[in-house]
């Protein structure tokens, strides 16, 4: 008898289209699953949040017309993402 023992899988590749609101309902329905029990993804989620909003927020030397656009778009998608990242810290794993 083989008994195959899953290991719980993280969410790391879904994490920055999750994000950025690409997800299908299945999948954000799966990253949000296991954000609920998973301290370190919790914490690489925020981290890629706050990349995004970081890159949001620079200038972008070679189109300075972009820079506007491109900030609006990358925070809007972000902040939600960023605050529950926040409400989730207290997970511990």
């Amino acid at each position: 008898m083989n008994d195959v023992i899953k290991l719980p899988l993280h969410v790391d590749t879904l994490l920055p289209d999750y994000a950025l609101g690409g997800c299908s309902s299945a999948e954000r329905a799966e990253v949000e699953r296991h954000l609920g029990g998973c301290a370190r993804c919790v914490r690489e989620l925020a981290d890629i949040a706050d990349t995004f909003a970081l890159l949001a927020e620079a200038e972008v030397a070679c189109q300075p017309a972009a820079p506007s656009t491109l900030k609006h778009r990358l925070l809007e998608s972000v902040e939600p993402v960023r605050a529950m990242a926040t409400e989730w810290s207290g997970v511990r794993t």
